[in-house]
C-alpha cells in the first residue's frame, strides 16, 4: 500500500470513528503499521534501483578461456605492460569502476579508481577488515603448529583472529616511542651504508653501479634485523660469502617474493598438489623461522638478565618476547617479510628522486643542517621530530613509487558503488589519478610552500651529483625511512 493510499484510508476511518477514543487509537496504530511496512530504508531503495553486478564495465570473459589471454605476453592487450600501466589503461577504457573476472583460480575483482567510492567502501567494511591474505603463508603456518600454535600473524590472518593478534602487539608496534631504543642502532647502520656508498661510487661520474639495488636490500635487511632481532648481522660487509647467514637470508627474501608472485598472483596448481615452487617457498620460510627462533632465544636470556631495565629501554624484540614466544616469532617474521623488500625499494626510490632533482637537495640540506650541525652529528630521536620537509619527501616518494598498487578488501555485506550492486567482492584503489591529483606524475612536496620536483626518466643508475655535505642528509633520510616504514607498516 502506497503512502498516499494509507493516508486516505486513515482519514476515512477517522471520519467514521465519530470521536471514539478507542477506535481512533486502533486506526492510528493500523496506519502506522501500514506506513512502516511500506517505507524502505535508503540502503534498500538504493540496492533495488542499482544495476546488476554483471553490468559493471570491464573486459568481458570469453567462454572457456575467460580473460587470461588478455594478460599473456606478446598475445594479450595487457600482456607486455607493467601493472601500473595495466591499471591506467583499464580506467581509461572502462571508467572509475572496473570488474575483472574469468582468471583461473582467482576470484572476481572490482577495481575502484575514485576516492569517494573508496571512502564509501571503507565506511562499509565493518569492524574487522577482510583482505586477500597470503594463502601460501597461512598454509605454512597451519602446518607448523609447534612454531605458531594458531597465531598466523597480521599478514595471513583474517577477521577476529587478526584483531586478537593485532591487539597483542598494538601497544608496541603503534607507539612512536617504541623505536627510541633503536635510533642509535639505525644511525650506525646508516653510517656504515653511507661509507659503503662512497666506496661503490664511481670517482669520476659519481654514479652507483647497477648492482646497487642488491646493496639496498642488504642495508634494509641489516636495519630491519637491528630492530626485529636486536642484532647486527654484518650484511654491509664487502664480499659476503655465499654461505654466510646474511647472504642466505638475503637470498631467501628475494626467492620468497618471487615465489609469492608465481603462487599468489599467477595461475598455479599449488592448491591441487604440492608444486615445486610451493616447496621452495616453504624452504625459504624454514630458513627465516630458524634464524628468528635462534635470536628469540638470545633475547629471552637477555630479558632475564636485564630485570633492572625500564620499560622504555627494552628493545622491540624484548617487548614481544615478554608477551609470549609464539607472538614474538610471528611478529618478527611479519616484520621481515613486510619490511626488507619494501624498505629497500622505497629508500631507492626516494634517493633516486632526490638525486635527479637537485633544486630540492638544498632545502633538504638546510633542514639537515639545523638538526645535524656537524657531519658526524648522530641522528637522535629528538632530531627525527624536527624534519617535516624530509618526511614530506618520503611521503611523495611513496606516492610516486608505491610499494603496492592499492588496498584489497572483501566486503562483509552488499553495497552499491557507482550505481552498481557489489555483493561482497574485492576492490583495489590506485594512487596516481589525474582526476584527483592535478600533476600525478610530478614529484611534489608541500610544507608551507610548494616545491615541484621534475620527473626524470629512469636510466638504470643513480646519478649522485650532490656535494659531499649531502651525505649527511642521505644518512639521516635513510634512518627516517626505516623508522617511518616500521611505524606505519602495522
Amino acid at each position: 500500500m502506497s503512502y498516499q493510499r494509507a493516508m486516505l484510508v486513515r482519514s476515512a476511518l477517522l471520519a467514521g470513528a465519530k470521536g471514539n477514543v478507542l477506535n481512533i487509537g486502533l486506526i492510528e496504530r493500523y496506519a502506522s503499521t501500514v506506513l512502516q511496512a511500506d517505507v524502505k530504508s535508503p540502503e534498500e531503495t538504493e540496492w533495488n534501483e542499482a544495476k546488476s553486478f554483471d553490468e559493471i564495465p570491464g573486459p568481458r570473459a570469453l567462454p572457456i578461456i575467460g580473460n587470461m589471454f588478455r594478460f599473456l605476453p606478446h598475445i594479450g592487450e595487457f600482456g607486455n605492460q607493467p601493472v601500473m600501466e595495466q591499471m591506467r589503461n583499464l580506467k581509461k577504457q572502462y571508467g572509475p569502476i572496473v570488474k575483472l573476472d574469468g582468471i583461473p583460480h582467482r576470484r572476481t575483482v572490482v577495481f575502484l579508481f575514485d576516492p569517494e567510492l573508496s571512502e564509501k567502501m571503507y565506511r562499509t567494511e565493518g569492524r574487522w577488515p577482510t583482505r586477500i591474505a597470503m594463502e601460501t603463508m597461512a598454509l605454512y603456518r597451519e602446518e607448523r603448529p609447534e612454531l605458531y600454535k594458531g597465531n598466523y600473524g597480521l599478514a595471513s590472518s583474517q577477521g577476529k583472529d587478526w584483531h586478537n593478534f593485532r591487539s597483542k602487539v598494538n601497544q608496541h608496534m603503534m607507539q612512536p616511542r617504541t623505536i627510541k631504543p633503536h635510533v642509535g642502532q639505525i644511525n650506525e647502520v646508516a653510517q656504515d651504508f653511507i661509507e659503503k656508498m662512497r666506496k661503490l661510487r664511481d670517482p669520476e661520474t659519481l654514479e652507483l653501479p647497477k648492482s646497487f639495488n642488491n646493496e639496498m636490500n642488504k642495508w634494509a635487511l641489516e636495519s630491519i634485523c637491528a630492530i626485529a632481532l636486536d642484532q647486527r648481522l654484518g650484511c654491509l660487509e664487502f664480499d659476503l660469502p655465499t654461505d654466510s647467514e646474511p647472504q642466505i637470508m638475503i637470498n631467501a627474501v628475494h626467492d620468497m617474493f618471487d615465489l609469492f608472485y608465481k603462487l599468489e598472483i599467477l595461475p598455479s596448481l599449488w592448491k591441487v598438489y604440492r608444486t615445486r615452487n610451493l616447496k621452495k617457498l616453504f624452504h625459504c620460510f624454514d630458513i627465516m623461522s630458524g634464524i628468528s627462533k635462534r635470536y628469540i632465544s638470545l633475547a629471552r636470556e637477555k630479558l632475564r638478565e636485564s630485570t633492572s631495565m625500564g620499560n622504555e629501554e627494552l628493545s622491540m624484540l624484548q617487548r614481544l618476547v615478554a608477551i609470549d614466544e609464539q607472538t614474538a616469532n610471528v611478529m618478527i617474521m611479519d616484520m621481515m617479510l613486510a619490511g626488507i623488500d619494501t624498505t629497500s625499494n622505497v629508500a631507492a626510490s626516494a634517493l633516486y628522486h632526490i638525486a635527479t632533482n637537485p633544486q630540492a637537495q638544498e632545502k633538504l640540506h638546510q633542514e639537515a643542517a639545523k638538526v645535524l650541525p656537524e657531519k658526524d652529528s648522530p641522528v637522535t630521536y629528538e632530531a627525527l621530530n624536527k624534519i617535516p620537509y624530509t618526511k614530506a619527501c618520503i611521503k611523495e616518494a611513496l606516492r610516486m613509487s608505491p610499494i603496492a598498487i592499492g588496498n584489497l578488501r572483501t566486503m562483509q555485506k552488499d553495497i552499491v558503488l557507482e550505481g552498481y550492486k557489489i555483493p561482497k567482492p574485492h576492490w583495489k584503489s590506485l594512487l596516481k589519478n589525474k582526476s584527483v591529483i592535478s600533476r600525478p606524475f610530478c614529484y611534489i612536496t608541500r610544507i608551507r610552500v610548494s616545491a615541484i620536483w621534475r620527473q626524470t626518466s629512469y636510466g638504470g643508475q643513480f646519478e649522485i651529483d650532490s656535494p659531499c655535505h649531502l651525505v649527511v642528509m642521505y644518512r639521516r633520510m635513510l634512518s627516517v625511512i626505516v623508522m617511518t616504514i616500521i611505524c606505519l607498516q602495522f
